[in-house]
């Protein structure tokens, strides 16, 4: 892999590295792995992947007309024992650059990343083979995470062949989630006993063999993923989507546990209320016309919210009572609870721009017969 420019600094004197640049997903994902916790990994510090947030990042990627942006950066952190794989030079050289050199004024620099991602593609149709060597390159780390197990290994032999009794019989959608059931649960020593005695061969459920075969292709990988994961899922296979990379080349898990815990607890989502404000009273209707088709495919019901500036502005026995979450506003009723529990059976019943009826046998709530001027 080619060296990567960036930029390397320090916020204060005492932080921790930071390294700035910019990748594409599908390379972070060759590279980067995501430290869910689990059972089998007490020392993950990552949320498991939610799958339909990945689906929802990849459609706002394939919105038509291709505008859409991610700019947030995905912030990763590095195994401490493949720390030596990745390596942050000085431009255009192969000396190092040292902890000492490293200060809060930004200093350009190059990312060396010693990895190659794992050839899947000269296993087709052999993936018990394929188990085998990726687990001959994991397997240390296995057995020493193993080794601070209280697990019996009989039992978790045993446990092993049970868990994928009559998967035949199963269908594939139960067979999926079997196998995320085992893997869940699963410790490492029973999948390092499973690999090393070729008990996974005998699996009739072919889910639980992808999944085993994923997990040790992440396990190879130096780099962690701490914030941004659904990014990089919902768009690795688009081809060169670029993201900002925030990397702390020598943070220690307890460092990198702290941000993902700072930045997962202290933060804090805009109110709904004030999205509704921002989207009726900041952008003039300009603006919106031009970014109200990208709003609606993104999920935001922009007609919705024009109903509901209408109840909050013209003339109704509601007009100046709602409430968005701005200092010093005088309303008193929840913007968002208003649109959901009133304003929106009104907006349904009226059609999309709410003047006409969309269901002429649907009733419009009292107050608004007066504010439709029916």
């Amino acid at each position: 892999m080619s060296n990567i420019p960036g930029f390397v600094f320090r916020q204060l004197q005492r932080s921790p590295i930071q390294v700035v640049f910019v990748a594409y997903s599908c390379d972070i994902d060759d590279w980067a792995k995501v430290p869910t916790k689990m059972s089998r990994s007490p020392q993950g510090i990552q949320r498991a992947m939610l799958p339909k947030h990945a689906k929802e990042i990849s459609e706002f990627f394939d919105m038509a007309d291709a505008q859409n942006a991610s700019p947030t950066a995905v912030l990763l952190g590095i195994e401490q024992e493949e720390a030596y794989r990745i390596k942050i030079l000085k431009p255009g050289t192969e000396q190092e650059v040292s902890d000492e050199e490293v200060t809060q004024k930004p200093t350009p620099c190059e990312v060396c990343i010693e990895f190659s991602a794992w050839p899947s593609e000269d296993y087709v149709d052999q993936i018990d083979q394929e188990i085998s060597d990726l687990f001959l390159q994991v397997k240390e780390r296995y057995f020493a995470d193993a080794s601070d197990e209280d697990s019996d290994e009989d039992s978790d032999e045993d446990s092993d062949e049970d868990s994928d009794e009559d998967s035949d019989g199963l269908s594939e959608n139960d067979q999926r989630k079997d196998a995320k059931k085992f893997f869940e649960s699963a410790s490492a020593l029973e999948i390092a006993n499973a690999c090393e005695s070729r008990s996974f061969v005998n699996w009739d459920n072919p889910h639980k063999k992808q999944m085993l075969r994923d997990l040790l292709k992440d396990d190879r990988k130096p780099g962690l993923i701490i914030d941004g994961q659904h990014r990089v899922v919902g768009t690795r296979d688009k081809g060169k989507v670029p993201f900002v990379v925030s990397l702390l080349p020598t943070a220690n898990r307890a460092e990198l546990a702290f941000q993902f815990i700072v930045n997962n607890s202290s933060s804090r989502s805009v109110s709904e209320g004030l999205l509704i404000s921002i989207i009726g009273n900041s952008l003039s209707a300009d603006e919106l016309a031009s970014t109200e088709a990208r709003l609606n495919r993104s999920g935001i019901k922009v007609s919705l919210i024009k109903a509901v500036m209408r109840v909050h502005e013209e003339e109704n026995p509601y007009c100046g009572m709602l409430e968005f979450g701005i200092p010093g506003e005088a309303g008193f009723l929840e913007a968002p609870a208003m649109q959901k529990k009133v304003i929106s059976q009104w907006y349904g019943s009226r059609g999309r721009n709410g003047d006409r009826p969309a269901f002429p046998r649907l009733r419009p709530l009292g107050f608004f017969s007066e504010f439709s001027g029916r």
